[in-house]
C-alpha cells in the first residue's frame, strides 16, 4: 500500500509521521522525496529524483506499506492513502499549493480534524484494530499542531 504524506509547509512533522506509521506498520518503510541535498545524518531513503525512487519500489515491492513524503506525489495522486498536515496559525512559509494538496488527501491532520472520517477511511483498507492505531498516532499528530499552535499564540 502507498502512503503519501505531505504537508503545508516545512516543519509541520511530515518525517516524524513517515517514520512513526512505517514503525507501527507491518512490513512497512519510509522514503523522501525531496530537492534539498541529502543529510548523511538521515535516513538512507532520500530521493531527488523519481527515476531513483521508482527504481527503489521495484526493489522494495515486497514491502506492505510504503510510506511517502513528497507533495509531488500527494499532487498527482499516487497514494491509496494521502495525508496532508495543516501549518498552524501562525505559519509565514505556506506553499502555493498548499490548498490543492488540502484537496488531494484523504485525511487532514488539522485543528478541525474530523477524526471519526479518519477511521471510516481507514477501515476500507485495514484491520479495524491498524486503523484504530494509526488513528490514535494521527491524533497525536494533531495534539502537536494545536500545542505548537497555542505556544505561538
Amino acid at each position: 500500500m502507498i502512503w503519501i504524506i505531505s504537508g503545508a509547509c516545512r516543519h509541520v512533522g511530515k518525517t516524524w509521521l513517515a517514520e512513526q506509521l512505517a514503525s507501527r506498520l507491518p512490513n512497512a518503510i519510509a522514503v523522501k522525496i525531496g530537492h534539498n541535498t541529502p543529510d548523511r545524518n538521515k535516513k538512507n531513503n532520500y530521493f531527488t529524483n523519481l527515476v531513483d525512487f521508482d527504481q527503489f519500489l521495484t526493489r522494495t515491492n515486497h514491502r506492505d506499506h510504503h510510506i511517502i513524503e513528497s507533495n509531488t506525489l500527494a499532487l498527482q495522486n499516487k497514494g491509496e492513502v494521502q495525508i496532508f498536515i495543516a501549518a498552524n496559525r501562525h505559519a509565514t512559509n505556506i506553499r502555493k499549493d498548499a490548498d490543492s494538496l488540502k484537496a488531494a488527501a484523504h485525511i487532514v491532520i488539522a485543528q478541525d480534524a474530523d477524526e471519526q472520517q479518519w477511521y471510516q477511511f481507514l477501515t476500507t483498507l485495514l484491520p479495524s484494530r491498524q486503523a484504530r492505531d494509526v488513528c490514535k498516532l494521527l491524533n497525536e499528530h494533531k495534539q502537536y499542531i494545536l500545542k505548537n499552535d497555542q505556544s505561538h499564540g
